[in-house]
């Protein structure tokens, strides 16, 4: 079980992700550049998605980011988890789709949005098991209330405990707005060839029979591989470690961990 599909799925969901990066990075290399409107509602997808996960990190606290499937302080029902299952996952959709749209993709970047959930299902298809299998009873009542990516919020019988605090929040994503904020001037720059990738895809047209295509194709698969290299390497060494303290005298085996 320690490498099925489902659980290399979510090991790797970071590298499946770049399936929704391939479009993004096609349309910037070919199509014309965005209309107005276009800029305009993939500015608010992209605040969207990363306010949506900014809230929802700040509700898992420690959680939102996890190197195993499952539910590090238990089942989480507010927030944003009062009307999604996956939050983290629809921001993830809104961002590609906003990309998309700044890409040149026209009105078909909207699509990256459900793309993107379905890239992601047998991640949270994991997910989602080994949190049952884990949590049980509370984790299956939670199933029952929410959809798993929108819905109408649940209602709760008590008040949410208190939320991570907003500093280590922005502290542990640091990264994200410096990161759309480039991304989403950088697509522009491709567009009007102040980033010369459009020149070097010509380039690599006329001199070895690439198209952007392929071109586009072939870096982001390197990019997975490599970074998938780079998790499973990680991955070995949290075993090693893990087992170590396993060994050690008087040290018991976490319970709550899933094995992954």
């Amino acid at each position: 079980m320690s490498n099925s599909p489902l659980v290399l799925a979510f090991r790797h969901r970071s590298s499946l992700v770049l399936a929704g990066v391939f479009p993004v990075a096609y349309w910037a290399l070919t199509s014309a550049a965005p209309t107005g409107a276009q800029l305009a509602v993939g500015g608010v997808l992209l605040a969207a998605g990363a306010s949506l996960r900014l809230w929802a990190a700040r509700c898992l606290g420690k959680g939102a980011r996890v190197h195993t499937a499952r539910a590090r302080d238990g089942v989480v029902d507010w927030g944003p988890y009062a009307w999604s299952r996956n939050p983290l996952y629809v921001a993830a959709g809104l961002i590609l789709a906003g990309l998309g749209l700044f890409a040149g993709g026209g009105w078909w970047g909207l699509l990256l949005l459900p793309g993107t959930l379905l890239v992601y299902t047998p991640v949270v298809a994991r997910e989602e098991r080994a949190i049952r299998e884990g949590e049980g009873a509370p984790y299956l009542d939670y199933q029952a209330r929410v959809s798993r990516w929108f819905g109408l919020p649940a209602r709760r019988q008590d008040s949410p405990p208190e939320a991570y605090p907003w500093k280590k929040v922005l502290r542990r994503e640091v990264g994200l707005i410096p990161g759309l904020v480039s991304a989403a001037v950088g697509l522009l720059l491709v567009q009007r060839d102040v980033l010369p990738l459009r020149s070097l895809a010509e380039f690599t047209r006329e001199r070895f029979g690439v198209g952007p295509g392929l071109l586009a194709g072939i870096l982001l698969a390197a990019g997975a591989i490599v970074n998938s290299v780079l998790l499973e390497r990680k991955h070995r060494r949290r075993r090693a470690r893990r087992a170590e303290l396993t060994a050690a005298p008087g040290v018991l085996e976490p319970s709550s961990e899933v094995a992954a």
